[in-house]
């Protein structure tokens, strides 16, 4: 495998996991438990794709703690909703 691929795939894998993160503690913050669950659902879904890349990939990675940290802050300021279509806008 190329260097340049196993990188990308890397990063696929951290983003994932980083967003599984990400989706995990809006849902904690959720008051509506229906957007709760569906947050919690997607997170799993976020996981579940870091796991297939690092089948790939062999490596186990951390998630990103500063993006984390930004975009629940972010959550905090702006509300969950501008956050999840940031998000949404980066999977397109």
């Amino acid at each position: 495998m190329d260097k340049r691929l196993y990188k990308t795939m890397i990063n696929l894998q951290r983003v994932e996991l980083t967003e599984h993160h990400i989706y995990m503690r809006l849902a904690e913050r959720s008051k509506d438990q229906n957007n709760a669950d569906v947050l919690r659902k997607i997170g799993q879904q976020e996981k579940g794709h870091s796991a297939y890349w690092q089948k790939k990939t062999g490596v186990e990675v951390k998630p990103n703690k500063w993006t984390i940290r930004k975009r629940i802050f972010m959550a905090r300021i702006l509300g969950p909703t501008f956050v999840l279509k940031q998000m949404e806008k980066r999977e397109g």
